[in-house]
């Protein structure tokens, strides 16, 4: 196993929310996340889901701006849809939650 660090920031499951959001369905089946599951935890994937109540989120994105999120009824419309898809029981079951209410979180020192 590698000691180097890869960081990937959402990697398909961005794809199954954003891809309904903005083009009406995600272009990944069921079967491609499982694999993409399969492969993360064959590699000893540390999967968090970071997420913060919502009106952390608003106050962030009025902060410093999104580039493809063009309103806050949009950002909500996201988290709530993150949160709904990690809330069903499925093959994202092994990702952990991590939340940011009172800031950023030291994910380096969650890894052990």
């Amino acid at each position: 196993m590698s000691s180097r660090l890869t960081v990937f920031d959402r990697l398909h499951i961005g794809e199954l929310v954003y891809g309904p959001v903005f083009r009406g369905k995600s272009r990944l089946s069921t079967a491609d996340v499982s694999t993409l599951e399969s492969q993360l935890d064959g590699l000893g994937a540390l999967k968090l889901y970071v997420d913060c109540a919502d009106e952390v989120l608003l106050s962030r994105m009025q902060g410093r701006g999104d580039a493809m999120v063009k309103s806050p009824a949009q950002l909500l419309e996201l988290a709530h849809a993150y949160r709904e898809l990690f809330s069903k029981e499925n093959t994202l079951s092994s990702w952990r939650t991590v939340r940011t209410d009172e800031g950023p979180i030291d994910t380096v020192g969650l890894i052990g």
